[in-house]
């Protein structure tokens, strides 16, 4: 990621400033997503009105009656007041959003008017189906569409006091469900959950039925109005009962599909039936574990012991019949699994199953870390083969490409003599790979020695990197924009380039060009299980879900309340236990063992996702995003999620289309956009680190998407114009 520490922070409303004739143009490619369709914009030249008014105050009124009365005193100089039915400009309305009317501008946008004024819109309520309760929306400052309070419908007219000017639209937002409440079955005396997501125009009221006649009909459940509902101690009478939703918002409601509960009367306890076997696998494999066993509806336990059986803990997560340890390391040598398979009943506890790991390479080829990786406007992609292949800038030799000058490309060529690489990371313009028998190598900019592979200033050509770990005893690599981040087999971390503000974790250091230096275990500190390099500054997560940061803190991106730096780890309070985290160039996202996201430091164009618009925040807050998150990405000036159901959210920048969603406008979004045109079931993102930004997220047929910034060619598609929508790279598919 490029080094912004001069800069001052960018505008969020330069979009603002594009000429009126290319606003035009993005709206006509877009006019199919808004509800009132293209042909609104020539029927509005028809019906537009406007009028000076100054502090005597006025009346603007079109053909169709849309009106704005604007009383004395309101506006202290003459301004020209204008009604205009269009939707040029607007943006996108609520998901679900339903029509009663035309949407209409009131210009100038933001005009404040010392006293309400009164607004009617022309309105057809008998488009708007039975059983939802329209109203007016408008737009915020923000660009987001929010109801208008006090609104009151009379006839065809539609009638509010506003302070000021915006789009308007009259309609009704109600709740769409994206997760329908799924069947349980379960024994006698057990609970029984179920759950249903919406999205849709807040706030969300919750109330849950039941039904005994095979959901011929539904009776409400007293007190049952959260998102999830538990039906608890079930009995023999529950089995055959359903349950549904019904989630309701000012504009009306939604109702799930049932979900039916069985319940089994007879509970036999566990018994363990096939034993686990041990397993000897090669460094940097998979090993999996598996059990048979009988009873009623058993539920599982992994458990995993390091020091030769003596103590045992729960492996979170590990609760199915089979359980796979992924990328065995060199430390994970001796672990010894089992299982207690269990249900109220009894319990049985299996036999020990002793890990083995050897040096040996794995037999074959194949990718088991991030297959993605974004710069400063290039990216990476790792192959199922085990080779590279990348594309963009090549500026100080970021392709890897061995080519003897800065030549850009447009379309992924391929990273010069690399191969049987399982993970990699890329940030400024250098990359980090790590091979499969544990070599780590890197390619690009080395002015501060950040790659670690000695004295050149750049290099065109991989290079093997030069620091202490033994062979096959590297877990994990991360690139900063002046430093890099290795993550030993033995939970210790090796750090090498620049060292100005402590980014390097040892205060004993000036910079390390070559050999590394190990990172200071801190107090409480224990074996770290996954790192992240930001711009000046390091993120590390321990094996206990404790998040560890350290280097400059210039706008709290160490979370640790201030803005003072650190030369050693310190621990990141206010969070629970955490199981990803992501270092942006100023900002972190790390998302809890619930699945919950949260973010902190710089936060110029929204890009915490929190909601709001301002400079920094300097401990851990919730994204405002709801449901299970698996992955994240953390550019300069924006941020991604994937969700469980692959799903990708986008916040932050938009004036290059980083949102995805067909158009720069807004400018920027504080909250979380649902990018609705990339194909389900997606399995990674990447963010990139130029000042714009770009991002690129991997379907699950290999191929890879990507929208954004292009001036350099870093979204592959051949070209250098800037995506507001993913597109997909032609030629390329990691499977």
């Amino acid at each position: 990621m490029t080094d912004l520490r001069s800069t001052s922070r960018r505008s969020t409303s330069r979009w603002l400033a594009l000429p009126l004739w290319l606003v035009g143009l993005v709206w006509v490619a877009l006019a199919g997503l808004v509800a009132c369709g293209g042909g609104d914009d020539q029927a509005g030249a028809a019906d537009s009105a406007s009028a000076s008014i100054g502090a005597a105050g006025g009346t603007v009124t079109t053909a169709s009656g849309a009106q704005v009365v604007i009383p004395a005193g309101a506006l202290a100089a003459p301004t020209t007041i204008a009604i205009e039915r269009t939707v040029a400009g607007a943006p996108i309305l609520p998901p679900g959003f339903v029509a009663g009317g035309a949407l209409f501008a009131l210009t100038p946008h933001g005009t404040a008017f010392a006293a309400p004024v009164t607004v009617r819109i022309p309105v057809d309520p008998g488009t708007v189906p039975a059983g939802l309760t329209p109203t007016l929306y408008k737009t915020n400052t923000a660009g987001n569409w929010e109801r208008v309070a006090g609104a009151t419908l009379s006839g065809s007219i539609v009638t509010a006091q506003v302070t000021g000017f915006s789009f308007f639209n009259f309609g009704a937002s109600p709740p769409q469900i994206t997760q329908q409440p799924q069947d349980a079955t379960v024994n006698a005396g057990s609970s029984a959950a179920f759950n249903v997501t919406a999205l849709g125009s807040p706030p969300f009221g919750y109330q849950w039925q039941r039904s005994a006649d095979a959901g011929v009909t539904f009776a409400d459940i007293a007190g049952a109005t959260d998102r999830s509902h538990t039906v608890a101690a079930t009995t023999n009478a529950d089995n055959g009962t359903r349950y549904r939703a019904i989630v309701s918002n000012p504009d009306g409601p939604a109702t799930s599909q049932p979900a039916t509960l069985t319940v089994t009367a007879q509970i036999i306890a566990p018994a363990i039936t096939t034993q686990p076997a041990g397993l000897s696998v090669a460094v940097g494999a998979d090993a999996t574990f598996t059990i048979t066993s009988n009873g009623s509806a058993p539920l599982h336990q992994w458990q995993i012991s390091r020091d030769a059986g003596v103590t045992f803990i729960d492996v979170v997560g590990a609760t199915n019949a089979s359980f796979t340890h992924a990328a065995a390391a060199i430390a994970d040598n001796g672990a010894i699994y089992r299982v207690v398979v269990s249900n109220s009943a009894g319990s049985a506890t299996s036999l020990n199953a002793l890990l083995t790991v050897t040096t040996a390479p794995a037999p074959g080829p194949g990718a088991s870390g991030a297959v993605l990786g974004a710069g400063s406007d290039f990216s990476v992609a790792l192959l199922a083969d085990g080779t590279l292949r990348s594309w963009g800038s090549d500026q100080n030799g970021a392709l890897g490409d061995g080519g003897a000058t800065n030549t850009d490309r447009a379309s992924p060529g391929p990273v010069a003599g690399l191969n049987d690489v399982i993970t990699i990371d890329s940030s400024g313009t250098s990359t980090l790979a790590l091979r499969r028998n544990g070599e780590v190598w890197g390619w690009g900019d080395n002015l501060f020695g950040q790659i670690g592979v000695g004295t050149p200033d750049t290099a065109r050509s991989p290079l093997r990197f030069m620091g202490s770990p033994a062979l096959g005893a590297v877990r994990a690599v991360s690139a900063g924009n002046s430093h890099g981040l290795v993550l030993r087999a033995d939970g210790r971390i090796e750090a090498v380039g620049f060292n100005a503000e402590g980014q390097l974790g040892n205060p004993t250091v000036v910079d390390r060009a070559s050999t590394g230096v190990e990172v200071v275990v801190s107090p409480g500190m224990k074996a770290i299980i996954a790192i992240s390099a930001g711009n000046y500054f390091s993120v590390a997560l321990d094996e206990d879900g404790v998040v560890w940061t350290w280097g400059t803190n210039s706008v709290g991106q160490l979370g640790h309340g201030t803005q003072t730096g650190s030369p050693v780890p310190k621990r990141v309070d206010g969070i629970g236990p955490v199981k990803l985290i992501a270092a942006g160039h100023d900002h972190v996202l790390a998302v809890d063992r619930s699945g919950a996201i949260w973010s902190w430091g710089g936060n110029e164009n929204g890009k915490l996702g929190r909601g709001d618009i301002g400079e920094f925040a300097a401990t851990p807050g919730r994204v405002m995003l709801t449901g299970e998150i698996v992955a994240i990405a953390a550019g300069v000036q924006h941020s991604l999620s994937l969700h469980f159901d692959g799903s990708v959210f986008v916040w932050g920048i938009n004036e290059t289309g980083q949102l995805g969603t067909g158009s720069h406008s807004p400018g920027f979004s504080a909250t979380p956009v649902f990018v609705a045109s990339l194909p389900s079931g997606i399995v990674a993102i990447a963010a990139g680190g130029g000042v714009l930004g770009h991002s690129l997220a991997l379907g699950p047929d290999g191929r890879v998407w990507a929208w954004g910034h292009n001036n350099r060619g870093q979204l592959g598609d051949g070209t250098t114009a800037f995506r507001l929508a993913p597109v997909v790279i032609p030629g390329l598919n990691l499977r």
